[in-house]
């Protein structure tokens, strides 16, 4: 939740949450390990060093994607004037994160991801332009041939 990634979305279904907050402490923990239930449900489907595995976060390699050509185009797209007509960034202030990255004189990886979700955010729920993937997955679906309707 912490790097904007929600994975456990199917832990979150009202039934499910319901059922769960049932159950007495004494079944869902088990000495000082959590999760008793779920583990002992998923122990035959999962291997052992998966379901006893001590908690990890999600890790995602902004490092990679934060590098190269691909930046050029990140750097386009918070410099575009789509972007700066929204008046929030200061284009003085995007155009030396960016140096200071390339320059490696600081990692700021982590803003620049940030000011990019953000700008796609905006471009999606305010602007209301189709997002890239579904934009592609729309495109595909037209060039399929037409079906002839099913008869009765």
């Amino acid at each position: 939740m912490a790097a904007s990634i929600e994975s456990r979305v199917p832990f979150l279904d009202h039934v499910l949450v319901e059922f769960a907050a049932t159950i007495p402490a004494e079944f869902s923990v088990q000495g000082l390990t959590g999760k008793h239930i779920l583990k002992a449900a998923v122990e035959d489907l999962l291997p052992k060093s998966i379901v006893y595995r001590k908690k990890m976060g999600f890790p995602t390699p902004w490092a990679c994607w934060l590098s190269g050509p691909q930046l050029d185009e990140l750097e386009t797209t918070l410099l575009g004037p789509r972007t700066t007509a929204r008046g929030l960034f200061r284009r003085e202030v995007i155009q030396r994160l960016f140096a200071e990255h390339r320059a490696r004189r600081r990692d700021h990886g982590n803003r620049i991801w940030r000011l990019l979700n953000l700008e796609t955010w905006m471009r999606v729920f305010l602007d209301g332009e189709m997002p890239a993937r579904d934009q592609e997955i729309h495109e595909n679906l037209a060039a399929l041939p037409a079906r002839p309707a099913a008869s009765i």
